[in-house]
C-alpha cells in the first residue's frame, strides 16, 4: 500500500511538471512586458511607435500581421479602412483562472500616419467560453470575485507577446515586401 501511495504521489508530480512545461511560454525579453493602465472605462494600454515608411506601407503591414495572428482576419476585423489608415480588431486571448481555461475579448487599434503607427488595446472583458462576450474586466473584479491581478497579468502578459510580434513584423515588412 505504501509503495503505491509513493508511485501515485511521483506519478501525480510528473503529470503536473509535464503539464506545466508544455503550456509554458518563454519569459518576456527584460523591458518589454506593459503594464495596463486602469481608468474608469476598465483597462487600455497606447503606445506610438516610429517607424520607418509611409502611412499606407505600414498600414498594409498592420493588415497582414493581423491575418497572420488572428486565426479567421474576416472574422476579427471590425472596421478596415485604407483611406484613414485605421484597423479596428475584436480579438481574444486565453489564459487560466484556478483550473479553468478562459478567454479575454478586447479590441485592438491600430492606426498609420508617415513614420509611425499607434496601437491601443481595450474594452477588456472575461469569460470561460470562447462563444461568450463575457462581462467587462470592472465587472468581473467587482462583483465577482475574481482575482484582478491574476487575470490582468496574464492580459499584460499575452499583449506584451503580441506586440513583440507586431513590432518585429513592422519593422521587417519592408525587407520581406522586397523578396
Amino acid at each position: 500500500m505504501q509503495n503505491f501511495l509513493k508511485f501515485s504521489i511521483v506519478f501525480l508530480c510528473a503529470f503536473i511538471l509535464s503539464a506545466c512545461a508544455a503550456t509554458s511560454q518563454p519569459p518576456i525579453p527584460s523591458g518589454q512586458r506593459i503594464n495596463l493602465e486602469k481608468n474608469s472605462d476598465g483597462f487600455q494600454y497606447s503606445e506610438i511607435v516610429n517607424q520607418t515608411g509611409t502611412a499606407k506601407e505600414l498600414y498594409d503591414s498592420a493588415l497582414v500581421w493581423v491575418t497572420r495572428n488572428y486565426v479567421s482576419a474576416n472574422d476579427v476585423i471590425q472596421l478596415n479602412d485604407r483611406e484613414n489608415n485605421q484597423l479596428i480588431v475584436k480579438g481574444s486571448f486565453t489564459g487560466s483562472y484556478i483550473t479553468s481555461k478562459i478567454w479575454i475579448p478586447h479590441t485592438l487599434e491600430i492606426r498609420t500616419k508617415d513614420g509611425r503607427y499607434q496601437i491601443r488595446y481595450n474594452n477588456f472583458r472575461y469569460t470561460n467560453t470562447p462563444i461568450d462576450n463575457g462581462i467587462s474586466f470592472l465587472d468581473a473584479f467587482n462583483n465577482s470575485g475574481i482575482s484582478e491581478k491574476s487575470i490582468v497579468s496574464q492580459a499584460e502578459d499575452s499583449i506584451s507577446r503580441s506586440l513583440i510580434d507586431l513590432k518585429s513584423y513592422m519593422a521587417s515588412a519592408k525587407e520581406e515586401a522586397n523578396w
